[in-house]
Order: structure tokens, then C-alpha cells, then sequence
């Protein structure tokens, strides 16, 4: 879009698919996102680019974080992700937090661990633990899980 439309408005119109993405998902609270501050009306945007406003499979939150990837705003997309629902967030979604940098993937692959043990994935959550080095994490998790031998496989 930059390239036919130039910077400025290719990010005023990415904010704008943020915001009516946004919108649009009753489940999260848009006000917690930054956004571009120039003024827009929601009638405005156009949502993706299928015929009719449609942003293809997405939900409107995944909508609305891919909007803030494409602006290069991972931290916006990592909070729309992490707001939208106490689930694991989408595999895409959370290998695109690399782009914001080992920081930002960090806390997003202990919170995406924790909600996979919350769901009784011990075994995904100690292979996150385990993108993050951090070895006792992910034999807590093992253990958590039942996963004795895996653990003591992982110890040895």
C-alpha cells in the first residue's frame, strides 16, 4: 500500500483497519491500544482487501493485530492479541512477536506457556520454555503436567 499511496497514508489507513477491527470484536477494549491520532469516522475504513469490507478468516482482533504488525508496531499487536482472549494466542501471531524483538517474544511466549497450561498443554508450554532457554521453566511444566518421564528425559 506504501508504495502506491506513500507512508503516511498507508499507515493512516493500517490505523484505520485497527480501529474498526477493533471495534468491530465486542471481546476487547480498543481504549488500551495506541492509535494514529488523526481523526476518522469508522465508515471510513475499508476492511481488508476482499470485495465488501471483509478481512478474510481473520477474527477482528487478529484483523486489527495484523494492522499493527504491518505498521511495525508489535507491542500494539501483542496487547490486541493478548486483550482479545485468555486462549493461546494463533502460532502466526506469536512467531511475528519476534519482530518487536527478544524482549517482546519473551513475555509473549511465557504468557502463551501459561495459558497452555492452563489448557493442559504442559507439553507445548515446555517446548516455549524451551525457545526461551529456560530449562527449569519447562520441567516445571512437565511435572505440572504428569510428564515424568519427559522431565527426567529433559534433566538428563
Amino acid at each position: 500500500v506504501g508504495l502506491y499511496l506513500g507512508q503516511e497514508e498507508a499507515t493512516r489507513l493500517l490505523a484505520l483497519e485497527e480501529r474498526a477491527s477493533l471495534a468491530a470484536d465486542g471481546g476487547y477494549n480498543s481504549a488500551n491500544v495506541p492509535h494514529n491520532s488523526a481523526s476518522s469516522s469508522a465508515g471510513d475504513a475499508q476492511g481488508g482487501d476482499s470485495p465488501g469490507g471483509g478481512g478474510g478468516a481473520f477474527r477482528p482482533a487478529e484483523r486489527a493485530a495484523c494492522a499493527a504488525v504491518f505498521r511495525g508496531d508489535y507491542v500494539a499487536a501483542a496487547r490486541i492479541m493478548l486483550g482479545s482472549g485468555d486462549g493461546p494466542v494463533p502460532p502466526d501471531f506469536l512467531a511475528a512477536c519476534v519482530g518487536g524483538g527478544r524482549d517482546l517474544f519473551a513475555s509473549v511466549a511465557r504468557e502463551q506457556a501459561d495459558r497452555l497450561e492452563r489448557r493442559g498443554e504442559h507439553q507445548r508450554a515446555a517446548l516455549l520454555h524451551l525457545s526461551l532457554h529456560d530449562v527449569v521453566a519447562a520441567l516445571g511444566s512437565l511435572r505440572r503436567g504428569g510428564f515424568i518421564r519427559d522431565a527426567a528425559a529433559l534433566a538428563a
